[in-house]
């Protein structure tokens, strides 16, 4: 089985990457391959880049909002490659694995209508400014 992770990151955000990289490799679908469409405005600064399942697409930084808002036309711009995957994932950058999560924990069959939701309702329990990605001022 293969799967593809969609990962946008900008500017000071960029920093965030190689752990992200790094936990999903080690906590995400560990029973399946993975693959990585990064979209970032300095592919130059992104550690483990340069691994054989990551694949960079250099955007421009056209601001947190504007960033936000294209994420969906930047995911359809690589509409075909994505066809390769038996499932496709984007992951924002704030989110944190703490433990393994096999494939059949998460992805959807027949029993619950070929459709997958995540809920981050543990987030409401969270001091945000505990959450290294929302935590201001980022530098």
């Amino acid at each position: 089985m293969k799967i593809g992770i969609i990962y946008l990151t900008t500017e000071a955000y960029n920093k965030f990457w190689k752990d992200f990289y790094c936990i999903c490799e080690q906590y995400f679908c560990v029973d399946a391959e993975k693959e990585y469409k990064l979209f970032t405005d300095s592919p130059e600064s992104i550690g483990c880049a340069s691994s054989a399942n990551v694949y960079v697409r250099q955007i421009e930084d056209l601001g947190w909002i504007v960033n936000t808002s294209y994420k969906s036309e930047y995911i359809c711009s690589i509409h075909e490659e994505l066809g390769k995957y038996d499932y496709v994932f984007y992951i924002n950058r704030n989110f944190q694995f703490t433990a393994p999560i096999y494939a059949e924990e998460v992805l959807p069959d027949a029993s619950n209508g070929y459709l997958t939701a995540l809920s981050f309702d543990h987030y409401l329990q969270v001091d945000i400014r505990n959450i290294p990605t929302t935590a201001s001022p980022i530098v």
